[in-house]
């Protein structure tokens, strides 16, 4: 039996979080908890909840870009034609899930070349 599909806000928002954090994992699971429950929908309310998911991405890498300073390049109509394409619910997984893992990476990288912060009182001048 399907159901009528609700796109959870709440869920979105924790999703484009954990994207701008770099926190992969708890974006994978949050992005799985969402289509799971969009798979037992018809199919035109999945195809919606795989868009409105590429959407966040697009909010996310946006502000992912500015935050750490990134020049992150992606066509979000690209992206969207690739979905299309896409024929199963495996291969759109695989997708974005390398995707998000990609995000997340960038994001690692960025902030481990970061000075680590040391406290003014543990700064000791060379002899």
């Amino acid at each position: 039996m399907e159901h009528k599909y609700s796109y959870k806000l709440a869920k979105e928002k924790l999703f484009i979080d954990s994207l701008i954090i770099g926190k992969k994992e708890e974006a994978i699971r949050i992005y799985n908890e969402i289509i799971e429950e969009a798979s037992m929908c018809t199919y035109d309310s999945f195809k919606i909840a795989i868009h409105h998911i590429i959407f966040s991405i697009d909010v996310a890498l946006k502000e992912i870009n500015k935050t750490y300073s990134l020049n992150y390049q992606y066509d979000l109509n690209y992206l969207l034609d690739e979905i299309d394409k896409v024929d199963s619910i495996e291969k759109i997984n695989e997708l974005i899930n390398s995707i998000i893992n990609e995000i997340g990476n960038q994001i690692s990288s960025k902030k481990s070349l970061k000075q680590p912060f040391i406290p003014v009182g543990q700064i000791t001048a060379p002899c």
